[in-house]
């Protein structure tokens, strides 16, 4: 194994390549350490996530990680996304937070969500059904991301016509929310769909006041009120945006995760495919139990960050204000204080919903029960209309981001 100079390092492109190394080496030497390249502490340990999670003296305000994370000679070309980003509803505290999330949950009421089951469904067979046809699949082209865009299109009102303009705003994007702003280039990208996404959503909104539209999340935004308070045009669209790109990368990854991590295994693949139903009807505990050890063996997002906002001591560390907590969730997932034989991928594991792949306290991710039923949706379906899911030899390459973790390209054969 290459030594590091510290037993977790973010900056590293071994950490983007495959981490369990430096997890496994960072429980054993230093499950919290503070790395002052990026003026933060790894936190890898559960027992003190658990313990931190809630901790008021830790802030949400902490766009602050993005700028450490860019190479210093482009964060001044960075600081106006930083500050866009700083106004998001994950990057508050408090009542501001709370405020906004309230006026935004609606849209994701579980009896929404369950209304969209079907839906899903029909977005799913038709995909497997020409692949079943060919016999082979690139997974996350043809499914785990038509998938999750086709429903959060329609759930936000972004007309078939106008999907394209996601499909080009969303990576751009996520290159901001994963601190991937190492070019020019990248930091003009993002500033252009930017941009792009006001216009778009200005005129929307204005739409949308004139005549809105029943069961959508863009005119549920619009007409959001509670008391005297409403949404400003700014925090719609920041909301909006939210939404839309918290639903794509995410999901996208947890699907194509899910299958990669499964299909290594027949045995498991026997236990999932007996709780799939042709019928399309409820998913069994097996498959619940995948997606949950899929969360916790390679979630799609690998960290998860803090700002400290006052300063304290824990377990012998000095949190001072103004340095960034960095909680590694890929670290945590695979505590052995926490999770008996972390590195063994068992869907039977009795305690792998306690993974924080989703996040935690009252930042707990807004849109992972949408996540859980896309993904519940596209491996029950995957199961019950095929005999047989293999993945033929290929070269796997993940994404080159150190806060999102998933596959470039995932092919499968399927009859």
């Amino acid at each position: 194994m290459q030594t590091h100079t510290y037993p977790l390092d973010l900056l590293s492109p071994d950490f983007v390549h495959d981490p369990v190394p430096m997890i496994d080496r960072m429980h054993a030497e230093a499950p919290v350490f503070f790395d002052p390249r990026v003026n933060g502490w790894m936190v890898g340990s559960y027992r003190v996530t658990k313990a931190l999670e809630r901790d008021p003296r830790i802030s949400a305000k902490r766009s602050a990680y993005v700028s450490a994370l860019t190479p210093p000679p482009l964060q001044e070309r960075a600081a106006p996304l930083v500050a866009w980003y700083a106004e998001w509803m994950v990057m508050r505290d408090g009542t501001d937070h709370r405020r906004l999330r309230r006026l935004a949950a609606h849209a994701f009421a579980p009896a929404s969500l369950r209304s969209l089951e079907a839906r899903m469904v029909a977005v799913v067979e038709p995909i497997l059904d020409a692949a079943i046809a060919r016999g082979e699949m690139e997974l996350l082209s043809e499914l785990a991301f038509p998938l999750p865009r086709t429903i959060i299109c329609e759930m936000l009102g972004i007309p078939d016509e106008d999907a394209g303009l996601f499909t080009q705003w969303a990576p751009n994007i996520n290159n901001l929310l994963s601190a991937s702003l190492g070019t020019e280039e990248i930091i003009d990208a993002v500033a252009a769909a930017r941009a792009q996404i006001q216009e778009y959503f200005v005129a929307a909104i204005e739409e949308r006041r004139k005549a809105p539209r029943e069961g959508e999340i863009l005119s549920g935004l619009v007409q959001a009120i509670e008391g005297d308070d409403t949404l400003t045009v700014d925090e719609i669209i920041d909301l909006a945006v939210f939404i839309m790109i918290g639903a794509y990368d995410t999901t996208t990854y947890l699907i194509s995760n899910g299958l990669q991590l499964l299909l290594r295994d027949p045995e498991q693949v026997a236990r999932a495919r007996g709780d799939a139903s042709s019928s399309g009807g409820p998913s069994g505990g097996h498959i619940d139990g995948w997606i949950d050890e899929t969360l916790r063996c390679d979630p799609p997002i690998t960290v998860n960050t803090r700002v400290v906002a006052e300063g304290f001591s824990h377990e012998g560390h000095r949190f001072e204000p103004g340095q960034m907590v960095y909680f590694v969730s890929a670290a945590i997932n695979r505590d052995p204080e926490h999770f008996p034989d972390p590195n063994r991928f068992d869907i039977e594991r009795d305690n792998a919903g306690d993974h924080v792949s989703f996040g935690f306290g009252p930042h707990y991710c807004i849109g992972g029960p949408l996540a859980r039923i896309e993904a519940r949706v596209a491996f029950r379906t995957l199961l019950a209309r095929t005999r047989e899911l293999r993945l033929p030899e290929q070269t796997l390459e993940r994404a080159p981001t150190m806060l999102l973790r998933g596959w470039k390209s995932l092919r499968l054969e399927l009859t």
